[in-house]
């Protein structure tokens, strides 16, 4: 396997893994704003759609970035590494490790493992002048 294999399936995983959270929130959001009291009703929904609306747009903009070169590539994809990142860590630290923090952290490390890998776009030769 080589680099950019990896670098592929590593992204891939990631996008993967931020859209399966995208929908635990989706799943979960009715069980969530039912515990709620009608004063923060609104408060909550908008918080919860504007993470799922969040990890929809992350994974499109890994995907984004998965087929372009360079080292720039690799930063923005550390630094998009530290949003599923830090909100795994919140909700572990301030809930239980439930389904969308796992799959969150797991998103994240692949991300980084993305952005170590480099591009999933394998090098082109430039033919010899």
């Amino acid at each position: 396997m080589t680099k950019h294999s990896a670098a592929r399936i590593t992204s891939a995983v990631a996008i993967g893994l931020l859209l399966a959270s995208a929908m635990l929130y989706l799943t979960y959001y009715g069980s969530v704003t039912a515990h709620v009291t009608d004063d923060f009703q609104p408060v909550i929904t908008a918080v919860w759609l504007g993470c799922t609306i969040n990890f929809v747009l992350l994974a499109a903009v890994v995907f984004a970035l998965r087929s372009t070169d360079g080292s720039r590539t690799r930063a923005v994809l550390l630094i998009l590494a530290l949003n599923p990142l830090s909100i795994a860590v919140l909700q572990i630290l301030y809930q239980a490790p439930w389904p969308p923090a796992t799959a969150l952290l797991i998103a994240a490390l692949a991300m980084l493992a993305t952005a170590q890998l480099g591009s999933a776009k394998p090098p082109t030769s430039v033919p010899a002048a």
